[in-house]
């Protein structure tokens, strides 16, 4: 029998550069359908930057630079929109699949609701969100609460998220499929983690690491910081991710200590680092409604349970239930206790490191949702498919 096709449209090319969860799950997918992935849609992100307020862009002086984005703005959604016409001129589709709010609305806007649409949320824009201060977040928005009706599915996180993103789309009567943030697991993956979970203590210096999203100075890495320089037990500190200005005073402040390593370009090479880490570090201050619920959408948080490697969170109540439920960490809410939380998780390392693991199989190995994730995709498909000549 032909398999179904299933067009994706999310927001960045597929590739090993990619948000590893986005790429583990659309490989899953291709089981099952026959996928074409569309890495060119916007997010959202250019209409951002826009000002808040209408009355800021027609302001004298800006009106020529803010009319040049929004005509680029448009003209660039056209052209996309013009794409997915083609493809589906090429290709009868069976199901498309929105990732976050502008591929949403781009799919609707050419599709309607001539195929089943399926919505798979990775963040909700929240009126706190920092994207919905401008007007144009605030329109597509709008025009997501019209969009949703077509949809048959949403995928999300965690029935706290999709509680959420109700709030903000009136979304309830959807049915939802909960697909936390997740990733394959492999032989080389359970290695390491037998390896950790070996270590009835951790040998000086403790290795730890900071990485990603959390070296963003609204989510705490600041203050986090400035305590640990001041933690007297022999540490060493990698920080991996995008370069931020500040980093290079904490290196220098570091004394050697801390070094900083960008993003590898393939994700094999960044999990070869992980593979000597002590420990995780997640500081996270949730800045909107979105990040409240943070737990299920945190690929950081999976990337360590994976390799049995004991997480230390910082600043997030979600994260701090999650922790003192599963026993893989420790959470603390300030950063008063930071060296003790050291010194409690390298003193029961295997006891920490096999709860750490157990909570990745538990909670974030992909291979418990593909069967059932498939299943509900080819439901909604297999409507329109038995319906066509």
């Amino acid at each position: 029998m032909t398999k179904p096709r299933l067009l994706i449209l999310g927001f960045e090319p597929f590739s090993e550069a990619m948000y590893p969860h986005t790429r583990a799950v659309v490989e899953s997918l291709q089981k099952e359908f026959q996928v074409t992935y569309e890495g060119t849609d916007p997010r959202g992100y250019p209409e951002s930057i826009l000002p808040g307020k209408c009355r800021f862009t027609l302001r004298p002086g800006r009106l020529m630079t803010n009319a040049r984005r929004i005509a680029g703005i448009y003209r660039n959604r056209r052209r996309l929109q013009d794409h997915l016409r083609q493809l589906g001129r090429e290709h009868s589709f069976d199901l498309l699949l929105a990732i976050d709010h502008s591929a949403l609305h781009n799919l609707v806007q050419v599709f309607g609701n001539s195929k089943p649409l399926v919505l798979w949320s990775h963040d909700v824009l929240t009126p706190d969100h920092h994207f919905s201060n401008s007007v144009f977040v605030r329109r597509l928005i709008r025009q997501n609460a019209s969009d949703i009706k077509d949809v048959k599915l949403i995928i999300i996180q965690s029935p706290e998220r999709a509680a959420v993103l109700d709030s903000v789309l009136f979304s309830h009567r959807i049915p939802k499929y909960y697909l936390p943030v997740s990733f394959p697991d492999s032989p080389q993956a359970a290695l390491v983690a037998a390896a950790n979970a070996a270590k009835a203590t951790v040998s000086d210096p403790v290795r730890l690491m900071l990485m990603g999203g959390s070296l963003r100075p609204r989510y705490g890495v600041i203050p986090l910081l400035d305590r640990l320089l001041t933690v007297p037990e022999p540490w060493s500190l990698l920080l991996q991710g995008q370069h931020v200005p500040y980093i290079d005073d904490y290196v220098a402040k570091g004394n050697g200590r801390i070094r900083f390593m960008p993003f590898a370009p393939k994700l094999e090479d960044m999990r070869d680092r992980l593979a000597g880490i002590d420990i995780g570090m997640i500081p996270f201050i949730p800045g909107s409604l979105n990040d409240f619920f943070v737990t299920h959408a945190c690929g950081q948080l999976v990337e360590y349970l994976r390799l049995g490697i004991p997480v230390i969170t910082l600043f997030s109540p979600d994260f701090a239930r999650f922790l003192n439920e599963t026993g893989c960490g420790i959470p603390l809410m300030t950063t008063d206790d930071l060296g003790a939380a050291l010194r409690r998780i390298r003193n029961d390392y295997s006891a920490f490191s096999r709860r750490a693991r157990q909570c990745f199989l538990q909670h974030f190995d992909l291979s418990r949702c593909t069967a059932s994730l498939n299943a509900a995709l080819l439901q909604v498909a297999g409507t329109s498919r038995q319906a066509s000549p």
